[in-house]
């Protein structure tokens, strides 16, 4: 989803390169020569002194210019905000970001769209006489079922150039206006579709429908939220901590637990292992 950088004060940027298994590591500066300083996520502190990503917007958005202009495969490279008081569970985060296409589902709502700085810092510098550079997606065009899509009212044309871009890139689309007929009667229901991929390296499109209103009232998993985890989730998108959720058995396990602002819709994963 759109995050503005200015908004994550509190949050701590988390890096993972796929050449490398996707082990995380906790963004500490950003070296004078462009560089990241950084150390291993299973070794980080709440207490531990790293770069808050609300306070260096500048120096965060030139630095994804570059390594796009750098790297031959920056989409190697994936970038999360997290809650510094999340580091208290490091060493259990560490196995959700080295198999993060599984768990995809919840570390998009912790993933930066670098590819938004990009165009953000491009548009700074054209304005000041600066150029700009290609754009390039993770997947093409003919890996999408448009069929299933087209059938749902979505095309690329109504995507939009940007709105397609994202979905090329493993993001979750925009609120979209989704059709289906059952019975021969017509209807309309708001949803947000993403791509994923399959353990054959095709891709499928995965749908959520909007919610009026997220419910956080009610017992999520037989657990009641305390009204500062609330609050957390309404106004930063996740708990802010690690949540404890009744997933099987009535034995409890600690999760990540956010919410999906464009469809009000709750997403956990376990932080055990």
């Amino acid at each position: 989803m759109d995050k503005k950088l200015k908004d994550l004060k509190g949050e701590v940027l988390v890096v993972t390169n796929a050449a490398e298994g996707n082990t995380p590591h906790v963004v500490e500066d950003i070296e004078p020569e462009g560089g990241l300083k950084t150390r291993p996520l299973a070794g980080a502190k709440p207490s531990d002194q790293f770069m808050r990503i609300g306070r260096n917007v500048s120096i965060l958005e030139t630095f994804f210019l570059n390594m796009k202009r750098q790297f031959e495969r920056p989409s190697n490279f994936r970038f999360y905000h997290l809650p510094a008081d999340l580091l208290a569970s490091a060493k259990e985060l560490v196995g959700l970001f080295k198999q993060s296409e599984s768990n995809s589902a919840l570390l998009d709502e912790y993933r930066l769209d670098t590819e938004q700085y990009v165009q953000s810092r491009q548009q700074a510098q054209q304005q000041s006489g600066g150029g700009g550079t290609e754009q390039s997606t993770r997947w093409s065009m003919e890996q999408v079922d448009w069929q299933q899509l087209e059938r749902m009212g979505v095309t690329p044309e109504t995507l939009g150039e940007p709105g397609l871009r994202r979905l090329l890139n493993g993001n979750e689309s925009a609120v979209l206006t989704l059709k289906t007929v059952i019975k021969g009667i017509e209807f309309e229901t708001p949803a947000c579709i993403r791509l994923a991929e399959n353990p054959d390296g095709t891709l499928r499109n995965e749908i959520e429908c909007c919610k009026r209103y997220p419910d956080l009232d009610t017992p999520y998993f037989n657990v009641e939220f305390t009204p500062e985890v609330k609050q957390n989730l309404l106004e930063k998108g996740n708990a802010g901590c690690v949540v404890e959720l009744e997933l099987a058995g009535g034995v409890r396990e600690p999760c990540l637990v956010s919410l999906n602002p464009k469809t009000n819709r709750l997403h956990h994963i376990p932080v055990s292992g």
